[in-house]
């Protein structure tokens, strides 16, 4: 019994794990370019902005505003990319998984751990980066 619940224990672990390495890998493979942040600012999304907002060392009640800035950026780029051709790709999935367990892990940290929400916040507006140069490639710009 014991050993049934450490080799379970250890495999989540490994799955985790693997889950992020994985998604880490998909974000290396493709950086913002030009035109996703040209994009961004003709569409007047806010994830660059977030993005250098979190260099600053800003209280808690000033990283759930940029949390709400991501999460609609997050709709109106998921929108775009299901109505895509390659809106739903298994990388596609896998980074908007990721997207939605950072939340969560975001408001699990946000008031006892805030580097670590901090570190969530960057994350999630890096695979909102990664879904603006999707749409940019898709559409040939």
């Amino acid at each position: 019994m014991i050993v049934a619940a450490v080799v379970l224990i250890v495999s989540v672990f490994f799955f985790i794990y693997w889950f992020r390495y994985v998604c880490l890998l998909i974000l290396e493979s493709r950086r913002e370019g030009r035109a996703a942040q040209e994009m961004a600012s003709r569409i007047r999304l806010h994830f660059f902005q977030v993005d250098r907002q979190l260099e600053e060392n800003q209280p808690v009640a000033s990283l759930d505003r940029l949390e709400v800035l991501l999460q609609e950026d997050y709709r109106l780029l998921r929108d775009v990319l299901d109505q895509s051709a390659g809106g739903r790709s298994i990388e596609n999935q896998l980074m908007a998984l990721d997207y939605h367990v950072l939340r969560l892990w975001y408001r699990l940290t946000r008031v006892v751990a805030p580097v670590s929400a901090r570190a969530s916040l960057r994350q999630m507006s890096r695979i909102l980066g990664f879904f603006a140069t999707v749409i940019c490639e898709e559409s040939g710009t």
